[in-house]
C-alpha cells in the first residue's frame, strides 16, 4: 500500500538530493565557469562589497541555482518555488 507519508517522504528525498547537488556544483569553480560562458555573468568575487551590497551576489546565486538545476538535469528534484521559476524563465 502507498501512502501519503510515503509520497512526502520521497519528496523530501529528492529535494534532498537536488540540495546537494546544487550545493557541490555550487562550491565547484569549475561549475562556476561554465555557468559565467554560458550567462554571460561577470566571475564572482565574493570579496568585492559592491556586489554584496547591492545584491547582485544574490541574484548570481539565483541565477546560478536555476543554471545548475538544467545543466544538471535536476528540474524534477528541485521544490516546486524552483520549478515555478524555470517554467516562467
Amino acid at each position: 500500500m502507498h501512502t501519503a507519508t510515503e509520497d512526502a517522504t520521497n519528496a523530501a528525498n529528492l529535494r534532498g538530493r537536488w540540495r546537494i547537488s546544487v550545493d557541490r556544483a555550487w562550491r565547484s569553480r569549475e561549475m562556476r565557469g561554465k555557468f559565467e560562458a554560458d550567462t554571460g555573468v561577470a566571475p564572482l568575487d565574493v570579496a568585492d562589497e559592491g556586489r554584496r551590497t547591492t545584491g547582485e551576489l544574490a541574484a548570481y546565486y539565483e541565477d546560478f541555482l536555476l543554471w545548475a538545476t538544467r545543466y544538471l538535469r535536476l528540474e524534477e528534484q528541485a521544490p516546486p518555488p524552483i520549478r515555478a521559476k524555470l517554467r516562467r524563465g
